[in-house]
């Protein structure tokens, strides 16, 4: 049995880089970042092109995890709706979800790189 969320209130001052709110049920969410930030200015070479390339990071392999499908699940819901009155964020950046309803499947992602050298 689906329920249903019920939200009096969502208050949200920023949302940036791949970050999700969802809003009601959905199959698959893939929210998905890479960033760089490079601010260098001790042994300056004019070479300053940063690529996701050059850093490990970017280029190895997600570890994945098995996944349970047989798996038995018995839910009781005693009520048909999800009530909340109010939902207030700061902030959601990087691939980060906020989820009011259900989703089946979630893979988020986030890479970052930054480099300061002054």
């Amino acid at each position: 049995m689906k329920r249903t969320a019920v939200v009096k209130d969502l208050d949200v001052i920023s949302i940036s880089s791949s970050a999700v709110i969802q809003v009601g049920d959905c199959q698959i969410t893939q929210p998905f970042t890479r960033q760089i930030a490079v601010q260098k200015f001790a042994g300056v070479t004019g070479k300053e092109d940063e690529q996701y390339e050059n850093h490990e990071i970017f280029t190895r392999k997600n570890p994945t995890f098995p996944a349970h499908h047989h798996q038995t699940i018995r839910t009781i819901n005693h009520n048909k709706a999800i009530k909340v009155n109010r939902v207030s964020l700061i902030g959601l950046t990087t691939s980060s979800q906020v989820q009011i309803g259900c989703c089946d499947n979630i893979h988020a992602e986030a890479r970052i790189k930054h480099i300061r050298i002054i």
